[in-house]
């Protein structure tokens, strides 16, 4: 009986052992799970603090070479108006400009003599071959790398997944030209109205008192006046150019014609009530060109793509924005923006004004257009000899810039297996560069 009881008492023993061992396995085990998410935690934390930095990093990296860029534009505008000045013409104290002891008085071209204000900004461009638009520029520290890409090696880069084994934090980033995109605000601006100079003013004051005094009246005569220069061809409508985008980019398999995205786009804007106020966009209805998805009929293959059989269609978000002034910078536009500046412009002619960019000039570096004049004079004029039905300059002159003061900046960062994004827009004007929108994506 005793030897009964033993045994018993044995296997309730054994059984609670066991009991009690498999509490403590899955309380330790939950422990060290618990623990090892806390790490995951920790570790994902500081590795977006490391991105989130990295990028504000970047930030005022694409800032500072905006600035840079600028400041060196100016300097050599000024140096080189320096020097022409510096011929036999001594310095003119009584008129104080830019020469001599004294310093220059406070006056409306910020303390540069007329002259050399109008030196600046004749000769004032943005072109690919700025700093903030070269080639790959690394910047290393102990723990990040931030490197600059042209736009195709950025999405090159984005689209291939991050390396978790990479303790290090790596940045890449791209900055856009904004004004070399189709402005998707020109659907709700009204156009501005020219206003005419005091000269112009002055000449048509003297020719209708020429036409009073030879006793003429206004329209009389044999057509067009002697000197009278020959009208000037109107550009095409915004509904015009938008359509040839649309045609460039998607051709005929387009989901959206450029009538209808039009329409839907307007309607959609005019529902947010936005405002677009003077060449500094303070209360737009659109932010970012993916709040268009929010619109009716606009799906993500219209503004980034889709697949067609075996061909991959491209979508519109390469080639429009919401933050510009509304002209085309024909140092920076793509072929297909270019092409939808006129309709007698074809991808042949596009391609002529992109190749006569790309040649390397006399100075060993690339040609740019300093000047609207030296489009029509490089490209235009010998294009419209061979062929007199090209002569578009005047259609188009109203349309282009050489100048940009929107840009875009695009970067990601990586640290180990986590991902961060951010887009910025700065707008640039006179030395100083501004930050007007700024949005981090994970």
């Amino acid at each position: 009986m005793i030897l009964q009881k033993t045994h018993k008492q044995k296997g309730i023993a054994l059984v609670m052992s066991l009991l009690i061992i498999i509490i403590l396995v899955v309380v330790v085990n939950q422990l060290s799970y618990s623990s090892r998410v806390d790490v995951f935690v920790a570790e994902n934390y500081h590795a977006d603090l490391q991105n989130r930095y990295g990028l504000l990093a970047t930030l005022d990296f694409a800032i500072a070479y905006l600035k840079i860029d600028q400041r060196k534009s100016s300097l050599e505008e000024e140096q080189k108006s320096s020097l022409e000045n510096d011929g036999n013409t001594p310095p003119d104290r009584n008129n104080r400009g830019t020469r001599g002891d004294d310093p220059p008085f406070k006056n409306d071209n910020n303390g540069k003599n007329e002259d050399t204000a109008s030196v600046s900004k004749n000769e004032s461009y943005d072109c690919l071959t700025d700093l903030w638009a070269q080639g790959i520029q690394v910047v290393q520290e102990k723990n990040i790398e931030i490197a600059s890409l042209p736009l195709e090696l950025y999405q090159k880069k984005l689209s291939q997944p991050p390396d978790p084994e990479n303790s290090k934090t790596m940045v890449y980033y791209t900055i856009v030209d904004e004004n070399s995109k189709f402005d998707l605000l020109r659907f709700i601006q009204k156009p501005k109205k020219k206003e005419k100079k005091d000269s112009e003013k002055k000449e048509e004051g003297n020719k209708d008192s020429g036409e009073k005094e030879n006793g003429e009246k206004p329209g009389e005569g044999d057509g067009k006046k002697e000197g009278e220069a020959p009208e000037k061809k109107k550009p095409l409508s915004t509904s015009d150019q938008f359509s040839l985008l649309v045609s460039a980019v998607q051709g005929k398999d387009a989901p959206l014609s450029g009538a209808d995205f039009e329409k839907t786009v307007v309607k959609w804007m005019k529902s947010k009530e936005g405002k677009y106020k003077e060449s500094f966009a303070k209360k737009i209805p659109i932010f970012s060109l993916k709040e268009i998805l929010l619109a009716e009929k606009i799906d993500r293959a219209v503004l980034y793509g889709f697949q067609k059989k075996k061909k991959f269609i491209p979508g519109l978000a390469n080639y429009l924005t919401v933050w510009s002034d509304g002209l085309v910078n024909i140092n920076t536009a793509s072929p297909i923006v270019l092409q939808s500046l006129s309709k007698k412009i074809d991808r042949k002619m596009a391609q002529v004004i992109v190749n006569y960019r790309n040649q390397v000039g006399e100075n060993g570096e690339k040609r740019v257009f300093k000047s609207k004049a030296e489009l029509k004079d490089k490209v235009l004029e010998p294009l419209k000899k061979q062929d007199p039905s090209l002569d578009i300059f005047d259609e188009i002159s109203d349309l282009v810039t050489v100048r940009s003061s929107y840009f875009s900046l695009r970067a990601f960062a990586e640290t180990g297996r986590l991902r961060k994004k951010i887009h910025a827009i700065l707008f640039r004007k006179d030395k100083q560069v501004y930050k007007l929108y700024c949005e981090f994506e994970d």
